[in-house]
Parts: structure tokens; C-alpha cells; sequence
């Protein structure tokens, strides 16, 4: 097992109990998966971990087939056993699909950077090349609904907690964020939905976060944006900007659309949270996408 592997398979092993404190957000995520679901589509999830942000017997009633993704396999098969235990029938269930895979194809070389720092240079080079290259797994499949949860910031945190404050740090988790964006277009059918929920700064920066009313929530956030106060590479106005204007990714898209944050109860810290739903044209010319707001500066 590797480094990366291990250490987000200890995260998941102490989140796993979370479900009851994340129900509000899962809500939120639900909200967002099931807006275009229908008994003839698929649905894939990116970053399902433990489940406990989706409910799968709900996920298996709206779509066709859920296919669940993660670097962590045990975890996604406990939140699966966990949501079909009981009385649930073998039809739901089998409906849910597991994908065991490194969404990135860097975690080896990151835990080369943890056992070799001094060789940190030429494993950046590495890291940057493989970035270039399609993404292992999946790279046949297409789905009418494609959805990140969460997962982006996992990613970047794996880069960050790696290399540290290396030179080229922000460029690698800025080629993180355009593959990852990519990825799911890459995964979407013609015509298809894609959704990227990202959290973005904690409560161990931003303390107020659980006490802040939710009709306060976007003006607080909007400051603490103007603070730099959040996740390197996860600026919402940037993430916003980078999808309207990122050649490859923007091509043939079409209603791009992003919601107001909403907090992530995840027992010891809270998290801002924040959507963003675009779909693609079936045929023809892509419609215009809105002019990007104004956007923060990047960090």
C-alpha cells in the first residue's frame, strides 16, 4: 500500500460513523444528483469514499446504474454493505458498481517524493508528465451524469502535504485541477450532466464557519475569499473561471451554473461548500457561455 492510499485510507476509517452529522449535506449533494436522474440513465460518482455524503438505495431508484470510484476500494464496499444492509432488496444493490483507481495516476510518485525528498525535482518532472496523460480506468465508459463529490480538494491536499512549499508547487496542483476537470468531461456522454462539488476552506481557518447563519453564509464566504483564506487551488471563483474559459473543457458546454455555499458538518471541523452543474450540447455548435466574473486571485 502506498503512502498516498494509506493515508486516505486512514482518513475514511475515522470519518467512516459520519453519516448522521453529514445529513444536511448530503441533502445538498442528493439535491444535485437526482435533479436530472431518470430510470434510463447512468451515474457515475468520483470520490465516493465511506458514501456517507450519498444515499445509495436513492441513487439506485432514480438511475439505471450507479458507478462509484475511489483510490480507497474497502471504503466504498463498507458504505455500500452499510446502505444495503437489512431489509433492502438484491435489486437496488446491484445496480451499485465499484471502480477501484488512482483518478490521477500520481499517488506512486507522490509517495516517491515522501521516500526520496531528495530526489524531489526529477519526481515533479515525473508528476507533470503523467499529468499530460490520459487517466487509467474508465477510459471507455461515458455517463449521462457525471459527479465529483468532494473529491478535488482530497487531490490537491495529496500534493500539498507532499511537496510542501517546492517551486513548483502550485503548477502541479493547477495541472491536478485541469485533468481533474477534464476527467469528467472526458466521462460524460454527449448531452450529459457534469457536477463538481468542492469544498474549499474549514473551520480550523475559519473558526466562525458552524456559527454563521445560512442567509450570511455567501457574504462571509465572499470575505474570506478576499482574505486568501482557502484551500490552495480551490478558489470557487477561479474553479468558475478555469471551466469558462479552459478551451477543452468549454467546448460544447452549456449552462454552466454554480450554487450558493452551504456548510459540511464532518464532526470534528465544518467545511464550505459549493456546486457547480454544466451540461453539453448533443449536436452542433456550442451555446455561449457567460461572461466569467470577476475572479480572486489564485494562491
Amino acid at each position: 500500500m502506498n503512502r498516498i492510499l494509506h493515508s486516505q485510507s486512514q482518513h475514511n476509517l475515522q470519518s467512516r460513523d459520519g453519516w448522521d452529522c453529514a445529513r444536511e449535506h448530503r441533502r445538498r449533494v442528493m439535491a444535485m444528483l437526482l435533479k436530472n436522474a431518470s430510470q434510463m440513465k447512468r451515474l457515475c460518482v468520483l470520490g465516493a469514499g465511506n458514501c456517507n455524503d450519498i444515499d445509495l438505495p436513492e441513487l439506485a431508484d432514480a438511475y439505471r446504474e450507479v458507478v462509484l470510484v475511489d483510490l480507497d476500494g474497502d471504503a466504498m464496499l463498507r458504505g455500500v454493505e452499510k446502505q444495503f444492509s437489512g431489509a433492502s432488496s438484491p435489486q437496488r444493490s446491484a445496480k451499485i458498481k465499484t471502480v477501484v483507481g488512482d483518478l490521477t495516476g500520481i499517488s506512486e510518485l507522490l509517495s516517491q517524493a515522501v521516500d526520496a525528498p531528495q530526489n524531489i525535482d526529477s519526481i515533479v518532472a515525473a508528476i507533470e508528465a503523467r499529468l499530460q496523460q490520459p487517466p487509467d480506468g474508465l477510459r471507455t465508459e461515458r455517463f449521462d451524469t457525471v459527479a465529483s463529490v468532494c473529491l478535488l480538494s482530497q487531490l490537491v491536499h495529496s500534493v500539498t502535504e507532499t511537496i510542501g512549499a517546492h517551486a513548483q508547487l502550485l503548477s502541479i496542483v493547477q495541472a491536478v485541477r485541469r485533468q481533474h476537470l477534464h476527467l469528467l468531461r472526458h466521462l460524460m456522454q454527449p448531452g450529459g450532466r457534469g457536477i463538481l462539488i468542492s469544498d474549499f476552506v474549514s473551520s480550523l481557518t475559519a473558526p466562525q464557519l458552524p456559527h454563521v447563519p445560512s442567509d450570511q453564509l455567501p457574504q462571509y464566504v465572499r470575505q474570506l475569499l478576499n482574505q486568501q483564506n482557502f484551500f490552495t487551488g480551490l478558489n470557487p471563483a477561479v474553479l468558475a473561471h478555469q471551466m469558462q474559459t479552459d478551451s477543452e473543457f468549454a467546448d460544447g458546454l452549456q449552462r454552466l451554473q454554480s450554487t450558493a455555499p452551504w456548510i459540511w458538518d464532518f464532526g470534528p471541523r465544518q467545511y464550505a461548500v459549493c456546486g457547480f452543474q454544466f451540461d453539453t450540447r448533443r449536436d452542433g455548435p456550442p451555446d455561449a457561455i457567460p461572461q466569467p466574473p470577476q475572479r480572486n486571485n489564485d494562491v
